[in-house]
């Protein structure tokens, strides 16, 4: 009748010549190979550069520190625990660091103490 699709049944006859099945990967098959690699605004650097002094170097970090006013002890604090949480902290440690050394990430310096 007028207005009303076709009925579609799959076919045995072969595709024709140079054509090709799309290729779909079933949606869970997708999910099992599907890898997360953490983005490259997560990757940062820590050096080492005097006796009691740091520099942390990467995108991710210094937005984060140029988000925040540093002399505010609650900003300091929230950003103390996001560098804790993103694995700073304790590469700063590894380094060498104590609490109250100062840190400089994208500029910044500033006195770390994340046990304060």
């Amino acid at each position: 009748s007028a207005g009303r699709p076709a009925d579609v049944a799959p076919s045995d006859m072969p595709p024709p010549a140079g054509a090709r099945a799309p290729d779909i990967t079933p949606p869970e098959e997708l999910a099992e190979h599907r890898v997360f690699r953490p983005a490259a605004e997560r990757a940062y650097l820590v050096q080492r550069i005097g006796d009691h002094s740091f520099r942390v170097a990467g995108r991710g970090v210094e937005r984060l520190i140029a988000r925040y006013d540093l002399d505010n002890e609650d900003a300091l604090a929230y950003l103390e625990r996001r560098l804790r949480g993103i694995g700073v902290i304790h590469a700063l440690e590894a380094e060498g660091f104590e609490p109250g050394d100062e840190v400089e990430i994208g500029g910044v310096t500033f006195e770390l103490d994340p046990n304060h």
